[in-house]
């Protein structure tokens, strides 16, 4: 009796996990938020509280439907952990945008997060601030996810932020951590005042952690990232930077500072005039601004910094101008006639572009007496060579930063990058613009021989950054598909699958438990004939761990499916 039952118990798990079932999930702590009616959205979300502003389930997630419109009314506010997701799949993620109230005006602001030490992720969202009358709302403001709070702890993952006039995602609070990954940031500008429309921007001067991994800034007004302070550590990786309209990154009082593998493309392209630089408008000194900025450590921070234990590794980044502003840059300061006062004296307003280090920067990392720590090496001015399409509006980006420039006009028309249908509600998709590139040698030259910039336009090779997927070297093109057991099988906290892949195809990798919702994407892309090796952690697709227990992993292609079992023990 009991091996029967033992049987039936198994049998009931096979049957589970191979059973058809919808790969994201859904489990009893799930809510599947409808967009309709018009504000459905925050009305759920907002409404799932107990009085304090806690969600009645702690362990709550939110999901979100694709090819769905959500028109949101009043900004979601949120005072506890918190989790919202928007199905897998290839059609467009959900979209969140505000609505038109009766007054005619929009919310300023997506999401808050007002709870001290929370832990909050998104994942797979586009956030479009652009009304369905085609008009980009709260234009000096429109910001996506801000964390009001001290010690809150937010990840961003694949998501979207389109035509942002405020920032994409802020940080508030004290000795937050933001984790940007996988997401694109794109058209965030406002007509006027090009300070604003950033991606990342923390306001506060204390800031735990910062790191920003496999990004697109596309079209942008300001920063990729912009800290007031300082913080304990900042990386900034993998990131594709094209066209913004101040200098990228603003890291002034970083401590432990991580970039590399990076490409920015015509950045800071107005330059910087002569009243500016003297005022010290993009630096903290009347320089030639750059695109790496550091500044000593200054005396009264908390926890003290001393210049000696500061940390800088800035390696292996490509910096490139093209020549639509080079161009301008001469022709400009050629026949300029507008006059400033600088230091009490009449100057003409020249421009001064930027450089990629500024040159107190420069001398901070050729001292290593004093900043032992800071190190460069492998960057270099190259042009990637990306596609006529992306840079077929340059034209619209020119004549705004004459505008800003000469600061006569009265033009307030944006600079946007535009679909062919013209069309920015709903967005777009696929993307209108790739933004891979052609610079073979920039393919392979990452700390990791992997392409400079984004990785999310190398998809193999992304999954091979992610995943740890190694071609096993020096073995025969294997003949058949086949997928091997896990090693080491039970393990903890890291197990290694090997898999043969006998021609090129679409191949899948995923991670289910017993139950047979998914877990993880491991590999999800084409890839050729070879022997590889993936490489588990134990995480799920929000980078948690998972509990000790059995797993599946399944291989599958058009030509092969396949699923094995291994176990996690704590």
């Amino acid at each position: 009796m009991k091996k029967s039952i033992t049987l039936f118990c198994l049998a009931a798990i096979i049957f589970l996990f191979i059973a058809p079932v919808q790969s994201f999930g859904q489990t009893a702590d799930t809510i599947w938020i409808k967009a309709h009616p018009i504000g459905n959205i925050n009305n759920v979300i907002n409404g799932d509280t107990t009085s304090t502003g806690a969600r009645n389930n702690p362990n709550r997630v939110y999901a979100l439907y694709r090819d769905s419109v959500y028109l949101f009314t009043t900004t979601i506010s949120v005072n506890s952990d918190f989790k919202i997701f928007g199905a897998p799949g290839t059609g467009r993620p959900p979209v969140i945008a505000p609505s038109i109230l009766s007054d005619n005006s929009s919310p300023n602001l997506f999401f808050n997060l007002t709870k001290s030490g929370s832990k909050a992720s998104f994942k797979n969202i586009y956030l479009l601030n652009v009304r369905p009358d085609q008009v980009m709302a709260n234009i000096g403001g429109g910001s996506g996810i801000q964390a009001f709070a001290d010690s809150v702890r937010l990840t961003v993952d694949s998501c979207y932020f389109d035509a942002m006039g405020g920032a994409a995602v802020i940080g508030s609070g004290a000795w937050d951590k933001l984790f940007v990954s996988d997401c694109v940031f794109r058209n965030s500008q406002h007509p006027s005042a090009w300070f604003n429309g950033s991606a990342v921007f923390d306001e506060k001067s204390d800031v735990d952690t910062v790191v920003v991994v496999n990004n697109s800034f596309f079209y942008m007004g300001a920063y990729a990232y912009v800290i007031v302070g300082y913080n304990s550590f900042f990386k900034f990786e993998h990131n594709t930077v094209f066209l913004n309209m101040v200098n990228p990154l603003n890291i002034f009082m970083g401590t432990n500072v991580d970039i590399e593998n990076n490409i920015f493309f015509a950045t800071e392209a107005p330059a910087c005039d002569s009243s500016l630089m003297s005022q010290q408008y993009y630096e903290n000194y009347a320089l030639t601004s750059g695109i790496i900025s550091l500044d000593t450590a200054i005396s009264g921070l908390s926890p003290a910094v001393s210049n000696k234990t500061r940390i800088a590794k800035v390696n292996n980044n490509s910096y490139f101008w093209p020549s639509f502003l080079t161009d301008f840059y001469t022709a400009y300061n050629d026949t300029v006639t507008k006059m400033e006062t600088v230091n009490g004296k009449t100057v003409r307003g020249i421009l001064y572009p930027s450089v990629w280090m500024n040159s107190f920067t420069a001398a901070m990392f050729n001292d290593p007496t004093n900043f032992p720590g800071l190190s460069q090496k492998n960057n270099v001015n190259v042009d990637p060579g990306f596609n006529a399409t992306v840079q077929s509006q340059f034209d619209k980006a020119l004549a705004y930063i004459i505008r800003i420039t000469e600061g006569n006009s009265t033009d307030n028309s944006l600079w946007q990058f535009l679909p062919t249908s013209g069309v920015l509600f709903p967005p777009t998709w696929p993307l209108p613009e790739n933004l891979s590139y052609s610079n073979t040698t920039l393919q392979t030259a990452g700390t990791d021989g992997l392409p400079l910039g984004d990785l999310n336009w190398y998809p193999a090779q992304h999954q091979q950054y992610l995943t740890d997927v190694k071609v096993d070297k020096g073995t025969k093109v294997p003949t058949t598909f086949s997928l091997s057991n896990a090693y080491p099988n039970p393990f903890n906290p890291t197990t290694n699958i090997q898999f043969n892949i006998a021609k090129s195809e679409n191949i899948k990798l995923v991670v289910f438990n017993i139950l047979g919702q998914q877990v993880k994407t491991l590999v999800n892309g084409e890839m050729k004939a070879g022997s590889y090796t993936a490489t588990w952690n134990g995480k799920d697709e929000f980078g948690n761990s998972v509990a000790s227990g059995i797993y599946f992993y399944r291989l599958e292609s058009q030509s092969f499916n396949t699923t094995k079992k291994m176990i996690l023990m704590k």
